[in-house]
């Protein structure tokens, strides 16, 4: 058999459908090309298998280069870039000069004394929290041979886990809070809201150290607005810190609208719209800061499962009605309504309002929601979470497609009393926070003076005690953010995509 290979026909004047060139018959020569055969097979594939040919003796090729597919440190600047400062207790305290003196008066008359006039100083605190993730790695795979470039498992796990708590902490810089989780550090937004020296949230919400776009995507005016109320305050704004999409459709509207015309040399050299490095106004020059994670919550539907199996239990929720109250809705329009219980361990599913009918929104009422506790658990909440759809959603389009937005929390201290304005026991929402939009920080990033993070503990690794073949360890960290100066920072609520 194949005795004569000189007389068998060129590679190329083969034929895989059938037809052979050459001296020998068909089966013959299909007999050689199946020898001739790697297959698409390797590994545990070709186990105790005689009819693979040469794929059992392949060596398999794992590229060396990890993919990343997750965030990278670039995706979250924020916690990395803050200034790091050491205390020595966990509740950190600082001071504040309110005041040089009385402003008033100040002029005497030849021989006279002059009025007393004394400094103003207060002292303040935040509370450290403590914030950490466990890892492990058994024994066998820190003794297998590892692809991906990975030379040791452990230190491999060790930086992941040091990526993860420093994303988490990302987040929750500017939307922790610990009224409604009390394991919680108060965030950078709830510090704006309770530091800020306003008599009650709605004054603060209707100040100038919040910017309303409603709707809009964010515009220069909003920030001269801002830099012009940080001056005022005796600050310098000089970083706003916001999600990429504002700043892509910051970019958009002045590239498509031509506000902004390119310069002939980009122009020469083939580039074509503008890159949003700083934003300039009359009283700051802001350097933009994109987080990934600078947005409030992940967008849920009907098949959204509970967080973790130590999350509430799901509540029940009663219709939602209408109250006489000042509010921002324009009237005439309906959303669906949903409220999830939560606690440190994550948020229940949604519980939907009138069964995730539409409610519809009267001119300058707000919407009431009354929660009820759900079944008793043994994590139960602490706080609940108003999610809500874009106004008027298709009409027939099943709950598992309508995406619902978180746009704000309330702690139980704040249902027990009535949430902004609402009767107690019941939530309001007045529309200040407009689903499906993002929220961006105007500050003075100044680490001395305004803002920084204060840590009891730098992140650290800790090992876990051995009690089987598996290398346990804990990455923890110890701090919380502080607003030194809080009306230094302006933020900015409901950017969207409309222009």
């Amino acid at each position: 058999m194949l005795q004569n290979f000189a007389n068998l026909g060129d590679y190329v004047e083969t034929d895989y459908t059938g037809s052979v060139t050459g001296r020998f018959d068909k089966a013959e020569v299909e007999l050689l090309l199946k020898a001739m055969s790697a297959n698409d097979v390797t590994g545990t594939q070709t186990w105790d298998r005689t009819d693979l040919s040469a794929a059992p003796l392949k060596v398999e090729s794992l590229e060396s280069t990890m993919k990343v597919l997750t965030a990278q440190p670039k995706h979250y600047p924020l916690f990395a870039k803050m200034a790091k400062k050491p205390v020595s207790n966990n509740v950190a305290e600082y001071l504040q000069l309110i005041s040089y003196g009385n402003f008033d008066g100040g002029f005497l008359a030849e021989g006279e004394l002059p009025e007393v006039s004394d400094s103003v100083y207060r002292r303040k605190a935040q509370h450290v929290k403590y914030m950490g993730i466990t890892g492990g790695v058994t024994l066998q795979a820190q003794l297998v041979q590892l692809g991906g470039g990975i030379a040791n498992m452990l230190a491999e796990e060790t930086k992941n886990k040091s990526k993860a708590l420093a994303q988490m902490i990302e987040y929750h810089l500017p939307f922790a809070d610990d009224r409604v989780v009390p394991d919680n550090f108060r965030g950078l937004f709830s510090q704006l809201e309770t530091e800020s020296e306003y008599p009650t949230y709605n004054a603060y919400m209707n100040s100038r150290n919040v910017i309303d776009c409603r709707g809009e995507i964010l515009k220069t005016e909003h920030c001269a607005d801002a830099t012009l109320s940080i001056m005022e305050r005796y600050g310098f704004a000089d970083t706003i810190i916001s999600h990429p999409a504002v700043f892509t459709n910051f970019s958009k509207r002045y590239h498509d609208k031509m506000i902004a015309r390119p310069l002939p040399a980009d122009l020469t050299a083939g580039m074509w719209g503008p890159i949003v490095n700083t934003i300039q106004t009359q009283n700051g020059v802001l350097n933009t800061m994109q987080s990934n994670f600078f947005r409030f919550g992940q967008i849920k539907t009907s098949l959204t499962p509970a967080a973790s199996s130590k999350a509430p239990a799901t509540p029940s929720v009663a219709p939602g009605v209408l109250a006489t109250n000042e509010s921002k809705f324009v009237g005439g329009e309906g959303y669906i309504y949903a409220i999830t219980a939560k606690n440190k361990y994550g948020e229940s599913a949604l519980a939907y309002v009138n069964n995730g009918a539409l409610v519809m929104t009267a001119a300058n009422q707000a919407i009431t929601l009354t929660p009820t506790r759900g079944t008793t658990s043994q994590y139960p909440e602490t706080g609940y979470c108003v999610y809500r759809s874009k106004p008027n959603p298709p009409a027939g389009v099943p709950l598992t497609d309508v995406q619902m937005y978180k746009i704000f929390e309330v702690g139980l201290e704040a249902l027990t009393r009535g949430y902004d304005g609402a009767v107690a026991g019941s939530i309001a929402d007045k529309d200040r926070f407009m689903a499906g939009t993002d929220q961006a920080w105007i500050v003075d990033w100044n680490s001395d003076q305004v803002f920084s993070w204060l840590q009891l503990a730098p992140m650290m690794k800790m090992n876990l005690a051995v009690t089987a073949p598996i290398h346990r360890f804990m990455v923890m960290i110890f701090g919380t953010p502080v607003i030194y100066a809080p009306l230094k920072c302006v933020r900015v609520i409901n950017i969207g995509d409309k222009v």
